[in-house]
């Protein structure tokens, strides 16, 4: 058994999935196979169309650029989310990433996978949002990476966990204003020296079409500023894929 399976198991034993709705956590007889009950998916704030052709937020009209967009020149190819980014989503988000209840990450990977199956990218790799080592140790988990190894294994598409890294321990973007957050971003993140000897450029991403993995995204200053060093090391195209994203309103 692999590690991953390993890891159901143990949420098996511990957090058995028919028993209890992982987001209510009551007991409840519609529970799906991926832990949560109807009523609770249902009210959920799926992305639906239409949405912005570039980072996926919902929209009044199709063909249309939210405002962020209109003003920004993201590195990424496309964006795609499942959720809006409402009170109910960010308390789910909150518990997997602080209060340490990862098991959130089974139906988190179910509906990301959903939404992959929506659309017809296609892409070589899967690379999470990488923390850095001491926020990782903070937390005791990459809760982005978590998420991408759940994708690799229902796509059967490669996952590269090591290759892209966040050389800077920055604060938190949440507390940041936008301009605050692009300049908080820059030269965070670095691709991993595959050789030795000056002028060795790493090759791991050569003409290769990147899935990026990560919880959240707000403005896309994360998503650009792992692009812009994905496709500086040779990437052909980045596609982004969050759980949940900002109102375009």
């Amino acid at each position: 058994m692999d590690l991953w399976g390993i890891w159901e198991s143990f949420l098996d034993i511990v957090y058995p999935m028919d028993v209890r709705c992982l987001v209510c956590k009551e007991k409840r007889q519609d529970t799906l196979s991926h832990g949560v009950c109807r009523m609770c998916e249902e009210s959920l704030p799926f992305i639906e169309p239409p949405s912005c052709p570039k980072c996926g937020k919902m929209m009044l009209a199709d063909d249309t650029l939210c405002s962020d967009c209109a003003r920004a020149d993201h590195a990424f190819h496309k964006g795609l989310s499942v959720f809006e980014y409402g009170t109910e989503v960010k308390d789910l988000i909150y518990r997997y990433k602080y209060r340490g209840e990862k098991y959130l990450s089974n139906p988190m990977i179910h509906w990301m996978t959903r939404c992959l199956e929506s659309c017809d990218w296609d892409f070589d790799v899967i690379v999470p949002v990488p923390l850095h080592p001491i926020r990782e140790r903070q937390r005791g988990f990459n809760q982005a990476d978590l998420l991408a190894r759940g994708l690799s294994r229902n796509t059967g598409i490669p996952l590269m966990d090591k290759s892209l890294i966040r050389i800077r321990n920055t604060p938190q973007q949440a507390r940041l204003s936008g301009h605050e957050r692009r300049r908080n971003l820059m030269g965070a993140f670095r691709i991993r020296e595959s050789g030795k000897g000056p002028g060795k450029r790493p090759r791991a991403f050569e003409g290769r079409t990147v899935l990026l993995v990560d919880d959240v995204y707000t403005t896309g200053n994360t998503a650009d500023q792992c692009s812009r060093v994905l496709l500086g090391a040779g990437a052909g195209r980045v596609y982004i894929i969050t759980l949940a994203i900002g109102s375009s309103l």
